[in-house]
């Protein structure tokens, strides 16, 4: 997954695991018969979770809906790791369709990474892991009577690669500097404006986004030096709206710089040889663009 996403809040939790939540489609949902939230630190990077069992059954019981999330320090990602994993089968198909264990990169429900259900002879399951600081983990169970005893999760938090570091703090500065564009220009009421604006952020971030894709943990031949200490992180303040683009422009030609990866790349036959070869004038055009005419009323001058 290689874009950031909009930040979701969760809503409170009703319930007890044992309660009897109402039937739903259990995608992501509001109402939770159980929600857990497991902080991570640098002095404690490790814990575990097991599903709770009904104390009659030994098993979990039908018709619930868990929601699990682990959050690691700035920096870390978050690897979930199974024991004991004895969840209803799928379908003929193989597709969890019943009960099931669904994982989201991030603190909602946008980024969905995979699903688990069934077991096999050793009661475990590949690890998954998130490409930023936070991993949720949601189990559901539907309303038949078809149940089993759950699962052992260990989350651990690892250091993130530092691409994916540096990828993560762009993602939330591109959200922060792109409220601050439409915020300071939200006095004209002008909507046809503030689409151009969206429109004009959107291209920029792209931009970027393009660049990550290229980026390869087995990379010789880097844009820049290939340092990871040449990247520098954007500095967004609302109140220095313009230095905050230009810090954030600045941010993404220190990225190229440290991880576009051009192995490989040949000017004249490479399909990315119009984005490589002008990416670093396309940068400054930009941060020129948002002080022009249509963008300078933002600044403070």
């Amino acid at each position: 997954m290689k874009l950031g996403s909009t930040l979701l809040s969760l809503v409170a939790a009703r319930g007890s695991l044992f309660g009897g939540a109402p039937t739903d489609e259990r995608i992501w949902v509001a109402d939770t018969t159980l929600k857990e939230e497991f902080i991570l630190t640098e002095d404690n990077l490790e814990t575990t979770y097991n599903l709770p069992q009904n104390p009659v059954t030994g098993k979990y019981d039908k018709d619930q809906y868990v929601r699990l999330s682990a959050k690691a320090p700035e920096g870390y990602a978050v690897r979930a790791k199974f024991t004991n994993f004895a969840v209803e089968a799928g379908n003929w198909r193989g597709e969890c369709k019943n009960d099931a264990v669904l994982f989201f990169d991030g603190p909602d429900g946008n980024n969905f990474i995979k699903d688990y259900c069934g077991k096999n002879a050793a009661r475990t399951k590949p690890d998954v892991a998130s490409t930023q600081e936070e991993l949720t983990v949601v189990f559901k169970s539907n309303e038949n009577t078809i149940v089993d005893k759950g699962f052992t999760v260990t989350f651990v938090a690892e250091p993130l690669p530092a691409e994916l570091y540096a990828r993560n703090r762009i993602v939330k500065a591109f959200e922060q500097t792109q409220s601050i564009v439409f915020t300071k220009h939200g006095h004209k009421r002008n909507e046809r404006l503030i689409y151009k604006k969206a429109a004009h952020m959107q291209r920029i971030f792209e931009r970027f986004a393009f660049v990550f894709d290229k980026t390869s943990d087995s990379c010789v031949d880097f844009a820049g030096t290939g340092d990871e200490n040449d990247f520098v992180a954007p500095v967004i303040t609302d109140a220095d709206p313009c230095g905050s683009v230009t810090s954030f422009m600045s941010s993404l030609s220190s990225f190229w710089n440290a991880f576009a990866c051009l192995d490989g790349y040949d000017p004249k036959t490479d399909e990315r040889k119009y984005f490589f070869r002008r990416y670093q004038d396309k940068v400054a055009i930009q941060i020129e663009r948002l002080r022009t005419k249509k963008f300078n009323q933002m600044c403070d001058k």
